[in-house]
């Protein structure tokens, strides 16, 4: 057998031993957050004839061509390389938009926004966000679904150069080579950074998910035993923060909504009460 065949048995073997533990875990630990949001967590917020942006999907975006023809979407791309949107299946987007979403303006027509596993490769989460209030139409929705800063391979994602970290997953976890083609930042990636910015940015959270599972550490099974007791031991201290990803829905307030806020907001000498 050659060196590779040998390899790939004792990854094989690591992978069992890994999932094996797992299966001991209540079932919130073993959800993995890329497949809820897909089918889960964003599902609830489709509706026919609705106008979505797909931020940072470039060939891979939520809704492909069938799906959006079921739903007869007018759907958006929004990505920063011309190169990744032209990748897409003909007829997933009506229309493209080449741009960093940083410093993007929107015409504020969308119903709904998505965006997953993209903000952590952007300097300025909170600038992305503003981005966000100004594509929504009042009331429109923004999905998105962010690894945290506080977990382990967000912590080796930072440390690590480029190029060892295409080595590693090349080596280690074929599957993801080739999806891993921009630099991660994490900036202010957890939930409650979130929050914080959401309410900066003029947008309401109205729902949030947080999971507590990855499938990185699973080729070393001592690394990922290691790991899995982290997880418990953040899940105990704050199961939010130590998350591994959370979603979010954030809608941008009618201009009723709006100006009642304003309208009902404290004065100093209330605050200070």
């Amino acid at each position: 057998m050659s060196s590779t065949g040998v390899l790939s048995t004792i990854i094989r073997f690591q992978k069992r031993l890994s999932k094996g533990f797992d299966s001991c875990l209540p079932s919130h630990f073993r959800v993995d957050g890329h497949w809820d949001f897909r089918r889960e967590f964003a599902p609830t917020y489709f509706r026919p004839g609705i106008e979505v942006w797909d931020v940072g999907g470039g060939k891979f975006p939520l809704f492909d061509a069938a799906t959006k023809r079921r739903f007869n979407i007018h759907s958006v791309g929004l990505d920063i390389s011309a190169a990744e949107l032209a990748a897409a299946v003909p007829g997933t987007y009506d229309e493209i938009f080449v741009a960093d979403v940083t410093h993007f303006v929107g015409r504020g027509t969308a119903d709904l926004i998505i965006c997953q596993a993209v903000l952590e490769h952007v300097p300025d989460t909170e600038a992305a966000l503003k981005a966000f209030e100004t594509i929504l139409k009042p009331g429109g929705i923004a999905l998105v679904f962010v690894p945290s800063r506080n977990s382990w391979f967000a912590r080796l994602n930072l440390i690590f150069s480029e190029k060892l970290k295409r080595k590693l997953l090349s080596l280690l976890h074929a599957e993801h080579e080739g999806g891993q083609g921009f630099p991660a930042y994490y900036d202010r990636c957890t939930a409650p950074a979130f929050r914080q910015m959401s309410a900066a940015c003029r947008l309401e959270v109205r729902a949030e998910r947080v999971y507590h599972e990855s499938g990185y550490f699973q080729v070393a099974f001592p690394a990922h035993l290691l790991w899995r007791l982290w997880v418990l031991l953040g899940f105990r201290l704050d199961r939010v923060r130590w998350a591994e990803t959370f979603s979010m829905a954030l809608r941008k307030p009618t201009r009723f909504e709006a100006q009642r806020v304003t309208c009902e907001a404290p004065s100093d000498q209330q605050v200070s009460a």
